[in-house]
């Protein structure tokens, strides 16, 4: 890794989940079908953000997993594996 990396990482952190003016324009472009995951108390990506998206996008699915973090996924995996089982048979 050289000296670069690092602070445009940090740069890009600090970006992340600030509205950008037409990310909600650019969201409803998406016509690809969407699984949005998230757990209903993740600080790393707020919850709310997940409901923007899924509000935004016009085939997304919103799943939020109860009493979990940035990891929802790790702490539900059998649930998790089912719901994104059912969303690509569908």
């Amino acid at each position: 890794m050289n000296d670069k990396v690092s602070p445009a990482q940090i740069e890009a952190m600090d970006k992340w989940g600030v509205q950008q003016e037409g990310s909600n324009d650019y969201l409803k472009t998406i016509k690809q079908p969407t699984l949005v995951v998230n757990g209903s108390k993740d600080v790393n990506i707020p919850t709310v953000n997940s409901f923007i998206m899924q509000q935004n996008m016009p085939y997304a699915q919103l799943i939020i997993y109860p009493d979990s973090n940035h990891g929802a996924h790790h702490m539900y995996p059998e649930l998790f594996v089912r719901h994104v089982s059912d969303f690509l048979s569908e």
